[in-house]
């Protein structure tokens, strides 16, 4: 059996908040979103009955890595710093894994390190989403 070969385009893959699309990626990804909690527990009981426990706890986190000589650094940590909620909007325009996320009130929860090293390290910006849908 043949499988179909797939192409995957990062230029595809668009990172916005507040309206202003992030820039300066790290090599081998641009973001991760997870859900906080599980959306579903299972228990079993002793005689093997089984119930489902529905979480109603849709928040969630998205964390993007970034170079540090990134020109959206400056942009989150004021955000960060002044405390102000903001839009985020996630879009994968690939064929084969098309996804979008678009959230409001979101807020930049630590403003991402600064080392003062020979070697650069990654700035990490982590952005809470108090509700998390893929679409």
């Amino acid at each position: 059996m043949q499988e179909d070969v797939k192409t995957y385009d990062v230029a595809k893959y668009n990172i916005a908040v507040n309206g202003r699309y992030l820039t300066g990626f790290v090599t081998g990804g641009k973001c991760t979103t997870a859900h906080n909690t599980d959306t579903t527990t299972p228990y079993v009981g002793c005689m093997g009955d089984v119930i489902y426990q529905e979480s109603s706890d849709n928040t969630g986190t998205a964390t993007v890595t970034l170079v540090p000589t990134s020109a959206s650094l400056p942009f989150l940590r004021d955000l960060c710093v002044r405390r102000v909620p903001c839009e985020l909007t996630i879009s994968d325009a690939n064929v084969s894994r098309r996804v979008a996320v678009q959230a409001s009130d979101c807020r930049i929860t630590k403003v991402p390190d600064v080392a003062g090293q020979a070697t650069l390290s990654d700035a990490t910006v982590t952005l809470f989403i108090p509700n998390l849908e893929y679409r």
